[in-house]
């Protein structure tokens, strides 16, 4: 029998890593090939409670009780409890739930969502599972009824963190137990969803927990008493949906920012916003416009494209600008090729002097 080095036979595995019809036959081929594919067939796992019944989660337990070696294989884990689960449900499928948790040891990122605050000894379970991973990224979605410190305790979990559609339970009462996690939440996303998100995070007294922030999402304008408390020490900063204007405080450490806004004219309070954030910018470098366009409604403005490249040739590190266009509405393709070549023409005209 002929022997492959065990690196090849992954890499040629890893050709295969989006096609599961291809990676189930590789697991089938003969044991040569079976480990790696099995590895890739099952890094993503997902325990999964909804109006269906427990059948995902109880399956999943007698998986990893028959298989216990597949739970060094999962990388990424999807937790779904939905919020029309009854108590009573819920209960039973809890020894199940913190069993499965307690044979993981690899998981990298990680996926909350739905309805937990039914369950407060399961939250518990829960911490004592992810701070034992080597996780990387932390995702919140659809969480209702969420308590202040929990989401507080996220933000000492993992590097990434993202919450989307969070609903806080504003109870302050068991901040004292904090005092001994140290924040690890370096990249920061927040959708316009959760606004108590930013809110809570914007109060001084939890100033320690963003501590350690170098890259924030956020919606520009919701999220101002945000940018304000954590402006000192982002290094990176995507501002999205702008609807109206916002006198930024200083970034000092600040190396790239992305706009990302919906709108069907150049809007001057647009461009102030930008033309603001390269005042107060010294070290910016990068600079990405991202714009959401119907070309028949859009047209360039070349007094406010000279404003910006005014603002652009006096920054003393010359950003880098880039341009996202996403033409909606908009499936002609000599249309689309016209606009585009007149924006270009316009931006080329209006910032000719920061090159």
């Amino acid at each position: 029998m002929v022997f492959l080095p065990e690196e090849l036979v992954h890499a040629i595995v890893n050709e295969f890593c989006d096609d599961t019809p291809s990676l189930k036959a590789c697991a089938l081929a003969g044991s040569m090939l079976c480990g790696a594919s099995q590895r890739l067939l099952l890094s993503s796992f997902t325990l999964n409670q909804n109006i269906t019944g427990e059948a995902s989660i109880l399956a999943a337990h007698a998986l990893l009780e028959e298989s216990p070696h597949i739970a060094n294989y999962i990388t990424r884990l999807s937790i779904r409890l939905e919020w029309f689960v009854d108590e009573a449900s819920i209960q039973n499928l809890q020894g199940s739930l913190q069993q499965i948790l307690g044979k993981m040891v690899n998981v990298r990122q990680c996926i909350l969502s739905g309805s937990f605050h039914h369950t407060p000894t399961f939250i518990s379970a829960l911490f004592d599972f992810l701070t034992r991973q080597p996780l990387r990224e932390l995702n919140v979605n659809l969480w209702t009824e969420i308590s202040a410190v929990t989401i507080l305790r996220f933000l000492t979990i993992a590097p990434v963190v993202s919450f989307r559609e969070v609903v806080i339970n504003q109870d302050l009462t068991a901040l004292s137990d904090l005092s001994q996690h140290t924040p690890k939440v370096e990249d920061l996303f927040i959708d316009r969803s959760a606004p108590q998100i930013y809110e809570l995070l914007a109060q001084p007294q939890f100033k320690s927990f963003t501590g350690t922030l170098r890259h924030l999402f956020v919606p520009s304008l919701s999220a101002v008493q945000l940018l304000v408390a954590t402006a000192p020490m982002l290094e990176h900063l995507h501002l999205e949906d702008l609807s109206g204007t916002i006198l930024p405080p200083p970034f000092p450490l600040l190396r790239s920012c992305d706009f990302s806004f919906p709108f069907h004219t150049f809007n001057p309070q647009f461009w102030v916003l930008i033309s603001s954030m390269l005042g107060t910018s010294p070290l910016l470098v990068n600079l990405v416009i991202s714009l959401e366009i119907v070309p028949r409604r859009c047209t360039s403005n070349a007094v406010l494209l000279t404003n910006l490249d005014t603002a652009l040739a006096a920054h003393p590190r010359r950003p880098h600008v880039r341009w996202r266009l996403y033409l909606k509405k908009c499936r002609n393709e000599a249309v689309r090729a016209k606009f585009l070549a007149r924006f270009d023409k316009g931006a080329s005209w209006g910032t000719s002097e920061a090159g």
